[in-house]
């Protein structure tokens, strides 16, 4: 019986690569988010939620991919912008956060991306990330290649504004550590957390 085979990014060198990454399959993508989302234990002692800002840290850097730990207070987002190329899978942990994708003609699509579930983004796309919901969100971003730019958009998503270059941190975790909580053998079904009472 024939299979269809998984996708694969297209990876174009950057600026800075000589050689550029061996492709990565969106579904391993999706599979290094929602481990990463499920395994708590390996970036809850990096959350910071502040009230007034949105926070970010980058957890894991790979020459192919790179994962991002990024909290969302109540009312907090993003201006519209691109990933430079880069693809992306959005991996909500906890709360709840709305993608809002510019269609290049002016108008929007929404998508509800509640905790448990995840959400491919093409390296193509022009978006928004907001948290609409009453309580902060928390969500796992992987990109592959790591990320180099992100040019922003005017209100419409169709013109570019300006263009932001990417500096990479240091991670919060090791490769290693992570390969420990992504193992079969640790991982946890990814789903929305459970409230006790």
């Amino acid at each position: 019986m024939p299979t269809t085979p998984t996708p694969i990014l297209r990876l174009a060198p950057g600026p800075d690569r000589a050689d550029p990454p061996a492709p990565l399959p969106i579904g391993v993508m999706v599979d290094i988010a929602e481990g990463l989302a499920s395994a708590r234990p390996l970036w809850e002692p990096a959350l910071d939620i502040a009230d007034d800002r949105r926070g970010h840290i980058r957890l894991i850097a790979t020459d192919s991919y790179e994962a991002w730990l990024i909290t969302w207070p109540s009312g907090h987002g993003v201006d519209l912008h691109d990933h430079g190329g880069s693809a992306g899978v959005i991996a909500v942990a906890e709360g709840e956060l709305v993608e809002v994708e510019a269609a290049g003609d002016g108008s929007f699509r929404r998508a509800a991306v509640p905790a448990g579930a995840s959400r491919v983004v093409p390296p193509d796309r022009v978006h928004d990330v907001l948290n609409i919901g009453p309580t902060a969100a928390v969500s796992i971003h992987v990109y592959a290649p790591p990320l180099e730019t992100m040019t922003f958009y005017d209100a419409a998503g169709i013109t570019p504004v300006r263009t932001e270059r990417v500096f990479p941190e240091e991670p919060a975790v090791s490769v290693r550590e992570a390969s420990r909580s992504l193992h079969p053998s640790a991982r946890v079904p990814f789903t929305a957390p459970v409230r006790g009472g």
